[in-house]
């Protein structure tokens, strides 16, 4: 019993430190290849209204159970700014495909490249906790 103890915890230490070392290396994926649509949001930046581009890749990879979608946003001097990366994982469900969780990690841009910025995989309210990071970060909120 103390052995089966001792190894179901080094196994919880283990899955512990692999999760943190996957977060800390998290990536933004080559979407540029993916489907893309365009569109714009209105926002206020910096007590200002403003019109940001935004683009929306996704990647469906169904062989692997999992969808891609990068939301890209511009900054008002249509430079790249910000990207959501969500990653939903899928469970197959007879013919059906339903998600059965997600991971939803934000980056920025900065000197050329994407940052990883926050994960909010654990969020109890997404829409909430992200509309106030954005708020705090960089002072945007979307109309």
């Amino acid at each position: 019993m103390k052995n089966t103890v001792k190894i179901l915890g080094i196994t919880v230490v283990i899955l512990l430190l692999t999760t943190a070392w996957a977060v800390a290396q998290q990536t933004l994926p080559d979407y540029t290849k993916w489907q893309k649509n365009v569109s714009s949001r209105s926002a206020v930046h910096n007590g200002k209204d403003v019109n940001l581009s935004v683009e929306f890749y996704e990647n469906d990879d169904v062989a692997n159970l999992y969808q891609h979608i990068v939301l890209v946003i511009y900054d008002e001097q249509k430079r790249l700014w910000i990207a959501f990366y969500t990653r939903a994982i899928l469970h197959k469900d007879g013919d059906l495909f339903v998600v059965a969780g997600f991971n939803y990690w934000l980056f920025d841009r900065s000197n050329n490249n994407w940052s990883f910025v926050k994960d909010f995989s654990q969020s109890k309210d997404l829409e909430k906790e992200t509309y106030d990071f954005l708020k705090s970060r960089y002072d945007l909120v979307f109309k």
